[in-house]
This record gives C-alpha cells, sequence and structure tokens, in this order.
C-alpha cells in the first residue's frame, strides 16, 4: 500500500497528472495520498515565492486548515495551506534569519515568536496582520524559542547558547 502512495505523488512531481489521476481513483488501501506536490530536479531550497532559502518550518492547524509556516534566511516568514499548496495571509518581515521560530494560537490569532532580529531579544509577531505586536530582551543570546499558549497568556521557553534555559510568560497580551 505505501509504494502505491508513493507511486501518485511521484507521477505529481514529475508531471505524469493524468497518471496520477488514475493512481487516485483505485480504491486500494494506502497509508496517505498527496493532493499536491512539488519536485525540483536541482535540489534548490526556496520554495513557491520565497526569495531567499528556507531555513525553518513550522506546522499548525489553524481554523482547520493544516498550515506550514516556511521562514527563509532573509527573515520572511510565509504560511503555506498543505492541501492547496496555496499562500495563506500575507508575508510577514521579521528582518531575522530565521533559523528558528515556534508557531501558536493566542487569542484565536496565529503567532509567531521569532528571536531577533537583534541579539538578545524575541519577537512576537502576528501572521495575518504581519503586525509585530510585542518584543522580549533577553539577558544573553537565545539559539531557540518554544512558544504555547497556555490560558490566553503566551508561555515561552528559551534555550541560550550557555546551555542555560529560561521559562516565562511573554510580556503581556499582544492586544
Amino acid at each position: 500500500p505505501e509504494r502505491l502512495a508513493y507511486l501518485e505523488m511521484t507521477a505529481d512531481q514529475v508531471g505524469a497528472c493524468e497518471m496520477a489521476r488514475l493512481l487516485r481513483r483505485l480504491e486500494l488501501p494506502r497509508p496517505w495520498s498527496v493532493r499536491w506536490s512539488s519536485w525540483s530536479s536541482s535540489g534548490n531550497s526556496v520554495v513557491g515565492s520565497h526569495a531567499s532559502p528556507i531555513r525553518h518550518v513550522a506546522g499548525v492547524n489553524h481554523h482547520g486548515r493544516a498550515l506550514a509556516i516556511c521562514g527563509d534566511s532573509d527573515g520572511e516568514l510565509r504560511a503555506w495551506d498543505l492541501m492547496t499548496g496555496d499562500i495563506v495571509g500575507p508575508a510577514v518581515p521579521t528582518q531575522a534569519g530565521l533559523w528558528r521560530f515556534s508557531v501558536t494560537h493566542l487569542d484565536g490569532d496565529l503567532v509567531a515568536l521569532v528571536t531577533g532580529p537583534r541579539a538578545g531579544e524575541m519577537c512576537l509577531w502576528n501572521l495575518e496582520s504581519a503586525v509585530a505586536v510585542g518584543v522580549v530582551a533577553l539577558p544573553g543570546n537565545v539559539d531557540a524559542a518554544l512558544a504555547a499558549s497556555v490560558e490566553d497568556r503566551l508561555l515561552t521557553v528559551a534555550r541560550y547558547g550557555s546551555g542555560a534555559i529560561s521559562i516565562g510568560y511573554f510580556g503581556g497580551h499582544p492586544h
């Protein structure tokens, strides 16, 4: 069954649309199915309309839609609908080299916690409006940060280059 799923995906990737369509019509069990796919034989790390290489990807379910949030080396965040391949919402110009970021919901909005663009800070971005809604200064350079919505507050975990970890609430609500 898994080979059928891979064959269907590969047919899409190489442009054998009729073959992919016929494979989808087969009533055989498979562990997964592909609704769209893209492939480049060049191995380039640029996805869609990103102008620079993708550095990090996070997945999230937002209003019943499976989204991939991609961050590139120029600091741009983009949301992609995983079922259609369409871009969702505006590009978010964080100006941080997006090696790591975290995505969650806060008060119903989709937000991303980004380290930078300046050393020793975390910035919270509303991904639906492309607006920075808060910045927190930290006592050192953060390698990675994680965010989770807990009782309508944003709990953050930051990892520093020294190996230290800090846990706390982001400085208030973004509204």
